[in-house]
C-alpha cells in the first residue's frame, strides 16, 4: 500500500479535472492507493511529491560526500604539521633514556642487577621496535593519505591539487542539485496549490527536509538555518588551510623539486579561487530554497483552517 495525494472517490482523475470540483466535507486529502492501481493511475500529486523528495535526497547525499572529502584534506593538513602528534612522538623518542620511552617501556634495567647485559640487550631491542613503529606511523600518516573506498594512497604533496579538483567537481554538482531542487519545489507547490492540496503537500514535503527547516506556522523563522548553511564553507576552509600550509613550507618543496612544486602551488591556488566562487554560488542557492519555502509557507498558513483533518 502506498500513499498518494488524490481524492478518495475519484483517484484516477487528473489535477486539472479535480480543480473545478469542491472537496466533499470530511473527505481526507491523503488516501491509500492499492499497489495494483498505481500503474493505471495518471500523473498525480504523489509523483510531484516523490520528485521533490528525490531532489532533496540528492542534495543531501552530495553534501555528505563534500564533508568526507573536506575531512580527508583537513586530516592531511593536520598530519603534516611540524607539531603533529606523529612527529612529536618521534622526536620525544629519539633517545633511549627519554621520558617518553621510559613511559612506554618502563625504566631501563639497573646496572647492579644480575644478568644486566641480557636485560640491557632486551631493553634496547624493545626500544628499536618502538622507534621503528613510530617512524613507520609518521611516514604512513604525514607523507601520504589513503583515500577511502578507492584504496589508493595519495602523496601528501599532491593532496592539494587532487583533493581541490575533487572538491571543485563535488561543489559544482551540489550547486546544480540545489538549483534543480529549487525548480522542483516551485513546480510541486504550484501544482499542489492548483489542486487545492497545498497544506498536505507542504507538510509531507517538509518532513523530508534536512538542509533547511521549513516553517511550521505563520511567522515561523528558524535562526538555526544560518548554522546549517555554514556547511557550505567547509570545503573552502579545508582547502584554504592546506594551501596556506603549503605556502608556509614552500622552501621544503623548492628543495625537493622547484618546477613541480611551483606547478602544484599554482594549481592549488587556481582550485582555491574556483572553490571560493562555487561556495558563494551554493550558499545563494541554499538561501533561494529557503526563500521558496518561506513564500509558500505564507500561502499555506494564510488560512489556519486549511490542512486540518
Amino acid at each position: 500500500m502506498t500513499y498518494g495525494l488524490t481524492p478518495a472517490r475519484d483517484r484516477h482523475q487528473t489535477c486539472a479535472t479535480r480543480g473545478s470540483k469542491k472537496r466533499v466535507a470530511g473527505t481526507p486529502s491523503i488516501q491509500v492507493i492499492p499497489d495494483q492501481d498505481e500503474k493505471a493511475a495518471p500523473l498525480n500529486l504523489r509523483d510531484y511529491l516523490d520528485a521533490a523528495v528525490t531532489a532533496s535526497n540528492r542534495a543531501r547525499n552530495l553534501i555528505l560526500i563534500l564533508v568526507v572529502s573536506s575531512v580527508i584534506i583537513a586530516i592531511g593538513t593536520i598530519d603534516t604539521l611540524q607539531h603533529g602528534w606523529a612527529a612529536v612522538r618521534l622526536k620525544r623518542s629519539n633517545t633511549i633514556d627519554s621520558d617518553y620511552v621510559k613511559e612506554k617501556l618502563g625504566p631501563p634495567p639497573a646496572k647492579n642487577k644480575p644478568s644486566y647485559p641480557e636485560y640491557e640487550k632486551a631493553y634496547e631491542e624493545h626500544y628499536r621496535q618502538l622507534y621503528d613503529a613510530l617512524a613507520r606511523a609518521y611516514v604512513d600518516t604525514a607523507l601520504s593519505v589513503r583515500a577511502p573506498l578507492f584504496g589508493v594512497t595519495i602523496d601528501i604533496n599532491d593532496l592539494g591539487a587532487i583533493g581541490g579538483f575533487a572538491l571543485l567537481i563535488e561543489l559544482a554538482m551540489f550547486g546544480i542539485a540545489l538549483r534543480r531542487e529549487c525548480e522542483n519545489l516551485t513546480i510541486g507547490f504550484t501544482r499542489a496549490a492548483g489542486c487545492s492540496a497545498l497544506p498536505d503537500f507542504y507538510d509531507l514535503l517538509a518532513m523530508a527536509q534536512v538542509l533547511t527547516i521549513p516553517a511550521h506556522y505563520a511567522g515561523d523563522r528558524h535562526r538555526t538555518r544560518s548554522v546549517l548553511k555554514l556547511i557550505c564553507f567547509l570545503p573552502l576552509i579545508a582547502l584554504e588551510a592546506f594551501v596556506a600550509h603549503d605556502i608556509a613550507t614552500n622552501d621544503t618543496g623548492l628543495f625537493l623539486d622547484t618546477l613541480y612544486n611551483n606547478i602544484l602551488l599554482l594549481v592549488e591556488l587556481l582550485w582555491l579561487f574556483l572553490v571560493l566562487g562555487l561556495t558563494i554560488w551554493t550558499r545563494r542557492e541554499m538561501h533561494r530554497a529557503d526563500n521558496i519555502w518561506d513564500q509558500w509557507a505564507t500561502i499555506r498558513f494564510s488560512d489556519p483552517r486549511e490542512g486540518n483533518c
